[in-house]
């Protein structure tokens, strides 16, 4: 085994530039270690690059938005996620597991049952917006009449189309 540092390269194996086909390998296993041998059989790396090739020339493209293809543009939304209160280190993200868990040991013990006893399913509860629905089932009561005290988390995450989502949980 050896241990590399950052000067130390890694060699890799070559590639046959300019061939269609390549070599098959199938693992054997002879005295007890596994071993690459290589078997009569090839593959067509040709076919598998150039696969691809009609659907992402510029022409092709181009004809499709000018036909009225529009999802071509809309593939990848920009999307933008302020990240400034969020904490920058190590000592900060650990305070904020602790206030978390803190506000979890708050709650009343029909909910912390409800979630498993568990933060992470708490937290979840929230930006899921199920947190509401879990509290009503396990006390039986409104959110807002459990306490006098407005206990606020906010807690932001990036959705599948890039923008952002917000949810509050709010005890008054």
């Amino acid at each position: 085994m050896e241990f590399r540092k950052n000067y130390n390269y890694y060699t890799n194996a070559p590639t046959p530039s300019g061939e269609k086909e390549i070599p098959v390998y199938e693992m054997q296993i002879k005295k007890g270690v596994k071993v690459l041998v290589k078997t009569e059989k090839t593959k067509n790396i040709y076919d598998r690059t150039q696969a691809p090739l009609e659907e992402t020339k510029i022409e092709n493209l181009l004809k499709r938005v000018a036909a009225g293809e529009t999802e071509l543009l809309n593939k990848r939304n920009g999307s933008y996620l302020d990240l400034t209160q969020l904490p920058r280190t190590v000592a900060e993200w650990e305070n904020l597991r602790i206030k978390g868990e803190n506000l979890f040991a708050q709650e009343p013990l029909e909910v912390r049952k409800a979630l498993d006893y568990s933060v992470q399913n708490y937290v979840e509860s929230i930006v899921n917006g199920t947190y509401a629905a879990v509290y009503e089932k396990a006390t039986g009561k409104k959110l807002k009449e459990e306490t006098k005290e407005t206990v606020t988390t906010t807690t932001t995450q990036t959705t599948n189309s890039g923008g952002t989502t917000t949810n509050e949980h709010q005890r008054n």
